[in-house]
């Protein structure tokens, strides 16, 4: 903060301390000193926008523990300055660390895909034993769509009491025949179908060497996937473990679909990119962050239901300040950075002056 005249001497034995009449742990010898030291932590809680307090040894706490915070961001800040040219943006690959999370979710839809990709064609060939029978190329997919379906909504995702609402994406051009279509899956249904896996090989694939092909790959994923996920450090033997089943896995698949399963998380994993962080970074899930874009839901439904948009006779006339404060609140909550911020005071219909705290 600019205008504060406050300092902290952090260094263990610093005299300065005690003796700096601008620091924050500063011992006063006379009265006028004390009174002149009252009115400087007077100024600097208006500047913070702290207005009671039960004793002055208590906004002296308050005031040190701001102090702190400010200098961390200060220090922050100054750490990003590097970024203002590109000469200086430049940094190592070894410090873009991936997000398992996201990662996870890219290598299951890859997978997700190909087995439909597979189903639908052996469908439109005549080549499953539920719709070789049919006649017409729209009777077939029509069939194989159904029973995918079917197989999602009461066996994987929901049950026969409580069926699930998936729907199979499909697209067709003009001239063509029909083809899966762009599939979206948040994660934790994600790992439903591959825990599940095996139902959707037994209607998708005929070939039996393949069906036990797709077993194996996805068996090593998933036991794969387990160990990347844990929150605890990895040992030696995790890693292990963890490089030899996502090498069966890749190997496996590479064999069926050569260089349409090289995606760049698949590579990441198969080259032991995904093993070097894990050596060297510890538990990846300390630094998955794809969870913060569900925050984009979140952000829609608060919008349009819990704020004026910018309109009434609300003091806020900005449409993103509200935005802008749900996602500092939740910061608050989270990292416990601001003990004393009351959310039942300072929210009022969608008129936050949260992001006040900090100025």
């Amino acid at each position: 903060m600019k205008k504060t005249k406050l300092k902290v001497f952090q260094d263990v034995g610093d005299s300065r301390a005690i003796e700096h009449k601008f620091s924050i742990d500063y011992e006063p010898q006379t009265i006028s000193e004390l009174d002149a030291f009252h009115v400087l932590l007077t100024q600097e809680a208006r500047l913070r926008k702290i207005y009671s307090w039960n004793t002055w040894g208590c906004l002296r706490l308050n005031l040190k523990s701001r102090l702190l915070r400010e200098i961390s961001l200060e220090y922050l800040l100054s750490s990003m300055e590097h970024i203002k040219t590109k000469e200086d943006a430049l940094y190592f690959i070894r410090q873009a660390i991936p997000c398992i999370l996201h990662l996870e979710n890219r290598t299951l839809l890859k997978l997700f895909l190909l087995i439909l990709r597979d189903g639908l064609s052996n469908a439109q060939g005549k080549l499953h034993d539920d719709t070789m029978n049919i006649s017409s190329m729209e009777g077939r997919e029509k069939r194989f769509i159904e029973i995918i379906s079917q197989i999602m909504n009461e066996e994987i995702l929901g049950s026969l009491q409580n069926r699930a609402q998936w729907k199979m994406p499909t697209e067709a051009n003009r001239g063509e025949s029909l083809q899966i279509g762009t599939i979206n899956i948040e994660n934790y249904r994600g790992r439903k179908i591959m825990e599940n896996f095996t139902s959707l090989v037994d209607h998708c694939i005929v070939e039996v060497d393949k069906r036990q092909k797709w077993r194996y790959a996805v068996n090593n994923y998933n036991s794969a996937m387990v160990i990347l996920r844990q929150k605890h450090k990895y040992s030696a033997d995790d890693i292990s473990r963890f490089q030899l089943m996502v090498d069966r896995a890749y190997l496996v698949l590479r064999s069926m679909y050569k260089r349409d399963i090289a995606t760049n998380y698949f590579h990441m994993l198969s080259s032991r990119h995904i093993a070097w962080f894990m050596e060297n970074v510890g538990p990846l899930n300390d630094y998955s962050n794809q969870g913060f874009e569900a925050l984009n839901r979140l952000m829609k439904r608060y919008l349009n239901t819990r704020t004026n948009k910018g309109g009434g006779r609300s003091r806020c006339k900005s449409k993103l300040r509200p935005i802008a404060n749900l996602f500092l609140r939740r910061l608050i909550w989270t990292f416990d950075l601001y003990k004393e911020y009351n959310d039942k005071t300072s929210y009022i219909n969608g008129s936050t002056v949260d992001s006040e705290i900090f100025e």
